[in-house]
């Protein structure tokens, strides 16, 4: 807890903190893998957007992430607060209590682990399309306030 736990949080609360003082805005991204299978059931999803729907902000870019990664993974099962609740105990809901909506948007990006297991050109891809959907226009300052 000590070596890594409390110092990474500290790191993102402090890099959010400097953000939030220099443009007023934090758009924070945090990426995790999940098991495909929890307790012997298959989960329906290969890649959750993890937020918290009573923000309205982190709730209209979710979704329409969600909707962008939809078309251009096609084969993929994308889910909006899925395999877990957007608003459940972590490191985003954690900073989420320490400002405001229109400060800070909290987005979590769920990979079922069995894509780390295919191919590097599978893995590329998948890549590729999360960065290209990150810089998805439609995404402006505004949008992110929640404007």
């Amino acid at each position: 807890m000590e070596k890594y736990y409390r110092p990474y949080r500290c790191k993102v609360l402090d890099r959010v903190t400097a953000a939030i003082a220099a443009e007023g805005l934090a758009v924070h991204l945090s990426v995790h893998t999940f098991t495909p299978r929890f307790r012997g059931t298959r989960r329906a999803v290969d890649i959750g957007i993890l937020f918290d729907p009573d923000r309205k902000n982190e709730a209209a870019i979710a979704n329409a992430w969600c909707k962008d990664l939809a078309t251009r993974l096609p084969r993929m099962r994308i889910a909006a607060n899925q395999p877990y609740l957007g608003t459940d105990d972590g490191l985003t809901t954690w900073i989420r209590t320490k400002f405001a909506a229109p400060e800070y948007v909290g987005i979590e990006i769920e990979i079922a682990n069995s894509i780390a297991k295919k191919s590097k050109g599978s893995q590329h891809k998948l890549l590729t399309e999360l960065a290209t959907t990150i810089g998805n226009p439609t995404w402006t300052h505004d949008s992110a306030r929640g404007a």
